[in-house]
């Protein structure tokens, strides 16, 4: 069943795409979830909803606070993921803005995974200086098919 439908920001930048490709045994999409576990006609209502009356299209996230996490992914899952957890000034906000309008469920932090496991026991050191050139993250904002128990089978819509 995986995560249903939801909108995400797509990271654009090839340190995070290289960490991922060399990392992973199949690459999945570099991406910042807003929200997941909603049908394709919530995630599409969000998607709008950011785009043409609150945020816009493209976001640029400066990357000041860069804290590597291994863990959960939302409060609802039991994913084992690695990635970066980092500071975003309106992340609580769009939250509260989001959470009591939109049917779906809204990660914990604002993060960006970049290593999927399903065995707690499977997470192996990384090199961690692929990352050492990552102070900013360009995303895009895009609804996601996110059905698929596996990361490297999700798409963009």
């Amino acid at each position: 069943m995986g995560y249903g439908f939801g909108v995400w920001y797509l990271v654009r930048n090839k340190y995070i795409d290289n960490f991922i490709r060399t990392n992973n045994q199949t690459s999945h999409i570099a991406h910042i979830t807003v929200m997941c576990h909603m049908d394709k006609k919530e995630a599409i209502k969000l998607y709008d909803y950011l785009k043409y009356q609150i945020y816009k299209e493209e976001l640029f996230i400066p990357i000041t606070n860069l804290k590597l996490f291994n863990g959960s992914y939302t409060d609802k899952e039991k994913d084992i993921a690695y990635g970066i957890e980092f500071s975003a000034k309106k992340w609580y906000l769009l939250k509260e803005d989001i959470i009591n309008k939109f049917k779906g469920c809204f990660p914990i932090t604002p993060h960006l995974s970049l290593i999927y496991r399903k065995n707690k026991n499977k997470i192996e050191l990384v090199d961690e200086t692929l990352l050492e050139n990552v102070n900013y993250l360009l995303c895009d904002l895009v609804v996601a098919d996110i059905t698929s128990d596996n990361p490297w089978e999700w798409k963009i819509l």
